[in-house]
């Protein structure tokens, strides 16, 4: 079926071969347009950046095409304008000027226009026809950065307001310290499912979740972390009582209709249950790329920020955190301290992890329950001094009447 640029994408393997571009210097080299590089450029990206890329490059074409001189230019014309301009034929910072324009006249925040700028520049990048650097322009800021607003106590009233199905990917991503890819990868791989459902079958906790990397090191710089007894109740009820247990091959969650969950389905139903719940207001933001705080990206956030707080200081090592969030790349670049080839202490580290991960059947006393409680102790303490102050005054009472009555003895 084709898409709004009229072709498709094509997510087949690639082996690459040279260059991704041409030099200005070197005219002879000329870059082959495909028929279809929309396509071609999406099928190249993750799942979890494809959709995000193509609703932002649409936008642009959008807008590209309602200017004088660029009605009716598809996204071919736009690459053949720029191998043109590689030769020589034309200004070679025409489409990055357009591009410029167009991020400040939406008025955005920073990193919608970042993201922005890096999905249209990486479908120029990956048909190799790199469009030039301009390194002294300053990505525009028209608003301040959309503030996070998820926090420990919301995440735990999602938790609780979630049917079977939702409550088991949540908590299984919460204590696997998982992103979205990484969730979606453990659902639908069948050696991993098969995994997970024959460790819960034999009782193993915690259960082990291997990872082949995360986005550039896909496949490069495997990691793995785990999953614990909370999120294995949520996925055994969810089994047990709507899905059925997931039969060799099969994926652990299913959409309503049978089929395998997806990334698509993961966001969608997250920010459905936000909005049921009153997080984020009914009526929908003025387009697709409204930011409301609560994105499920944030889990990770509090997932490491709690850990911080309270597991080291049970002994945790954060670096053990890190890895188990696929940070391989930024914790050890030169792969000198290799912690993390001995199972025996990650299991040991995540055990001690997982009492604090555990959010559910032992549930993390928040600060606003702290405050809570010290007004009730305090509260306590002040009744405490009346009653030991109204106590001091009746034995005083009682001293004086005994001395009347003894007065009254004595006089008769």
């Amino acid at each position: 079926m084709a898409e709004w640029w009229g072709g498709q994408v094509d997510s087949r393997p690639r082996r690459r071969t040279g260059a991704i571009s041409v030099l200005a210097s070197s005219p002879s080299r000329v870059v082959h347009v495909r028929e279809d590089p929309v396509g071609f450029w999406l099928g190249r990206l993750g799942e979890g950046s494809r959709k995000s890329c193509e609703c932002d490059f649409r936008k642009f074409m959008a807008w590209l095409n309602g200017r004088a001189g660029w009605v009716g230019v598809s996204p071919r014309d736009l690459l053949l304008r720029q191998r043109e301009a590689r030769m020589g034929l034309r200004d070679e910072f025409e489409v990055v000027d357009l591009l410029h324009e167009f991020l400040v006249e939406r008025k955005l925040a920073k990193n919608s226009n970042r993201h922005t700028h890096s999905a249209v520049r990486g479908f120029f990048r990956h048909n190799r026809l790199a469009l030039p650097d301009d390194p002294d322009w300053k990505i525009p800021s028209a608003k301040p950065p959309t503030i996070p607003r998820l926090g420990m106590s919301q995440l735990i009233q999602l938790i609780n307001y979630a049917g079977l199905r939702d409550r088991s990917w949540m908590l299984v991503k919460w204590m696997g310290l998982l992103d979205n890819e990484g969730t979606i990868y453990i659902c639908n791989t069948p050696t991993v499912a098969d995994h997970i459902v024959t460790a819960m079958q034999e009782g193993v906790c915690p259960i082990r979740l291997d990872i082949p990397g995360r986005k550039g090191t896909e496949n490069e710089k495997n990691f793995f972390t785990y999953m614990g007894k909370d999120a294995i109740d949520a996925l055994k009820k969810y089994f047990e009582h709507e899905r059925g247990w997931p039969q060799k091959g099969e994926p652990l969650w299913l959409n309503k209709y049978g089929e395998p969950f997806t990334i698509t389905a993961l966001t969608h139903g997250w920010l459905k249950m936000t909005r049921q719940i009153g997080f984020v207001p009914e009526k929908r933001g003025s387009s697709t790329g409204t930011r409301y705080g609560y994105n499920t990206h944030e889990m990770r956030d509090i997932a490491r920020s709690h850990l911080h707080l309270k597991a080291k200081a049970d002994g945790f090592d954060l670096d053990c955190a890190e890895y188990f969030m696929g940070h391989t790349s930024t914790l050890d670049p030169l792969k000198y301290d290799r912690f993390y080839e001995d199972e025996a202490y990650m299991l040991e580290q995540y055990r001690i992890a997982e009492t604090h991960l555990n959010i559910i059947s032992n549930p993390p006393v928040t600060t606003e329950e702290v405050k809570r409680q010290k007004q009730e102790l305090e509260d306590l303490r002040l009744q405490v001094a009346d009653a030991n102050r109204l106590h001091a005054e009746v034995a005083e009472l009682r001293q004086a009447l005994q001395e009347v009555l003894d007065k009254r003895v004595s006089v008769a």
